[in-house]
């Protein structure tokens, strides 16, 4: 598997991330200076910069505190260009860096939050974390 950077004509003008083997999801800074690729194979994120070049791997699968993943998280970048990771099996979101992970927040809207079914971030670095019950739970 591969990513593949095509022009809006729809011309390929160029292939990079080769090693990736199940990329999955994506998510992009708002500058272009940066965007991140989850491989499900490796339950890692794979981070690039604006000329489309790897510049580090953060996390793993795991069950510690910071910089693991049990399951595929939800990939956002929020207005301070900070990546946003939301697994919905530990029911967290982490916040990335540089290479470092830190732990935002644990089980969003207390011990009632069932899991993680979508999450978004505004301009003004609000985080919003949405489960599958209709609970929802804003973070400012």
């Amino acid at each position: 598997h591969r990513v593949s950077i095509w022009s809006e004509s729809g011309k390929l003008l160029t292939t990079v991330a080769e090693s990736l083997k199940r990329p999955v999801r994506v998510a992009t800074a708002a500058s272009g200076d940066a965007w991140y690729v989850f491989d499900s194979a490796t339950f890692s994120i794979q981070a690039f910069d604006g000329a489309n070049k790897p510049q580090r791997t953060i996390g793993k699968k795991g069950s510690e505190p910071t910089g693991t993943f049990r399951a595929i998280p939800f990939l956002e970048v929020d207005a301070a260009g900070h990546l946003l990771a939301a697994d919905p099996s530990r029911i967290d979101v982490q916040k990335f860096d540089g290479q470092l992970g830190t732990s935002l927040m644990a089980q969003p809207g207390g011990a009632d939050f069932s899991g993680i079914a979508d999450f978004a971030t505004d301009p003004f670095r609000g985080l919003y974390v949405l489960d599958g019950e209709g609970h929802l739970a804003v973070i400012r």
